[in-house]
């Protein structure tokens, strides 16, 4: 069954562990959980990563989605992430069956509702410009297009979000894409003013995702800075000075000063803000968890527990239920593998 009630959802975000199957582990935002005409919708953070989940809520909904999803492979389009988990939300009191969830990756990134005041008409106009030769050569609308909808990447291409309307046949986004224009010339800014405030916007781009020649840094975050090179995944401190070389294949942002890392091995483990392993590279999966402070690690269908300081507070035991979302999807944090 794919419809589920506002309920469940509800119960299913504050006890995530309980009621979900592969996305036990996610920490969600619940400022973010909101309802539309068709899902219900929560922003998480799971593995390092950002997602927008969506539950359907109404039979139009799943209908949508599968149609959306068909657009996009039909077409090898890739603005977008969205996937289906079939039987992911498990039946509780407010309902007793297992439900679908649609998750959607979110690229890390600006929101053109944001960038709209901070980067020059010029760069907002050929952006868009070339997000529309985009949909014309996929031969898509995404008929839900939208400032709040679009992120600016760390790349500078553009993404939609909430793409669960997209149908096959370009043309449908012209109405959408001449307001997003208005906007542009209204709010945004000119050569001389975005010159003018450059010395302001030096502090501001540690909040934001650079592109240089042969590395990409991600925005500060618990004091560090991830930066992506061809040869692997480092951090910096806030002065854009190197703290941790860029030996990992993957690692995720530091937070309570600890960062879940990847080695070049395909081993995870867990270090600190110096790059000492807390946890020691040697499992097959990693998680830190935030509120508790635990550090969960796993080989295979069995798993232990280590406390903050890298002690074990819960011995191996067998876990069938938990299967990470890694397992079945695109890699979750940036890696060493990815375009710089």
């Amino acid at each position: 069954m794919d419809l589920t009630t506002i309920c469940q959802f509800k119960s299913g975000i504050r006890q995530p562990k309980l009621l979900f199957k592969t996305l036990c582990d996610m920490v969600p935002e619940f400022d973010s959980m909101h309802t539309t005409k068709h899902f219900c919708e929560c922003r998480i953070t799971l593995n390092g990563g950002d997602y927008l989940i969506y539950a359907p809520i109404n039979y139009e909904s799943m209908s949508m989605v599968h149609r959306a999803i068909e657009s996009l492979n039909v077409t090898n389009c890739d603005i977008t992430d969205i996937r289906i988990l079939e039987a992911e939300l498990l039946g509780c009191i407010a309902s007793p069956y297992d439900t679908s969830i649609v998750i959607e990756t979110l690229p890390e990134g600006t929101p053109l509702s944001e960038a709209l005041y901070t980067l020059t008409e010029e760069h907002l106009l050929k952006g868009l410009n070339r997000l529309r030769q985009q949909l014309m050569s996929f031969d898509i609308s995404i008929n839900n297009l939208t400032p709040e909808n679009i992120i600016i990447g760390y790349d500078f291409e553009w993404y939609v979000t909430r793409s669960y309307m997209i149908t096959q046949g370009y043309g449908r986004d012209d109405a959408s894409f001449s307001r997003i224009e208005r906007l542009i010339e209204k709010c945004s800014l000119q050569s001389d003013e975005f010159s003018q405030r450059r010395v302001h916007m030096d502090r501001l781009e540690l909040h934001r995702t650079t592109v240089e020649k042969d590395r990409t840094i991600y925005p500060l975050q618990d004091g560090c800075r991830r930066f992506v090179t061809r040869n692997g995944v480092g951090f910096l401190d806030d002065n854009n000075n190197v703290i941790i070389e860029p030996v990992f294949k993957r690692a995720s942002n530091f937070r309570e000063d600890r960062s879940v890392v990847t080695t070049n091995t395909g081993h995870m483990g867990v270090i600190d803000r110096r790059g000492h392993f807390i946890v020691p590279p040697i499992y097959e999966h990693a998680e830190f968890n935030v509120d508790s402070g635990n550090i969960a690690v796993s080989n295979g269908n069995m798993w232990a527990v280590y406390d903050y300081l890298g002690e074990f507070v819960k011995d191996w035991h067998e876990r069938k239920q938990y299967i990470p979302i890694r397992s079945h999807a695109t890699p979750l944090d940036y890696s060493a593998d990815d375009d710089v």
